[in-house]
């Protein structure tokens, strides 16, 4: 049990700064909570779906799922920091909350099978991720939303998008060092 939630925590990390990056702009609380169910949705997805899919997805992505994730949150962090546009905020649109939450847990697609090959149950496993997840997201959240107060109230693009731009970098630069 342990094992798992040290696993969780660790694979949660990535969320906690993708949720700090989001908090440094003004949110309501149904899209605090929108984005909190979404991580931690998308925390429990990948995994039961590493599980589920087992050794055959994993021989055919192999270390690709890390890559991707990090790629994707980069590519959304250079959005962000260079959306322009009068809409509303990247943090509210669903569709690029989605696309946040997915990002950072493709990681865990490889966690969910190493899991499922380990024997660990399924319920127990998508109850830690999910919990350590939406905890870590909450703090994300209340850390971004107090910088927002310290920067007098302002919208906070450039620090929204540097500090995911950053997680990103960090889950790439951390898969390349694992891998060599």
């Amino acid at each position: 049990m342990l094992q798992l939630l040290l696993l969780a925590l660790v694979l949660a990390v990535n969320n906690f700064f993708g949720a700090l990056s989001l908090g440094t702009t003004e949110l309501d609380r149904t899209t605090r909570i929108r984005i909190v169910v979404l991580f931690a949705a998308a925390d429990c997805a990948l995994p039961l779906l590493g599980i589920l899919l087992g050794n055959g997805l994993a021989k055919w992505l192999g270390p690709t799922a890390s890559y991707l994730g990090a790629v994707v949150i980069m590519l959304t962090a250079v959005y962000i920091f260079f959306d322009r546009g009068q809409e509303a905020p990247v943090a509210t649109q669903l569709h690029r909350l989605l696309l946040a939450a997915v990002g950072l847990s493709l990681d865990n697609l490889g966690a969910g099978i190493g899991l499922g090959a380990m024997g660990f149950s399924l319920v127990l496993s998508l109850v830690a991720f999910g919990v350590v997840t939406a905890l870590m997201t909450v703090l994300g959240l209340l850390l971004g939303q107090h910088l927002y107060r310290l920067m007098a109230g302002r919208r906070v693009k450039g620090v929204s998008g540097a500090v995911l731009f950053v997680t990103g970098t960090a889950m790439l630069v951390s898969r390349i060092h694992t891998t060599t």
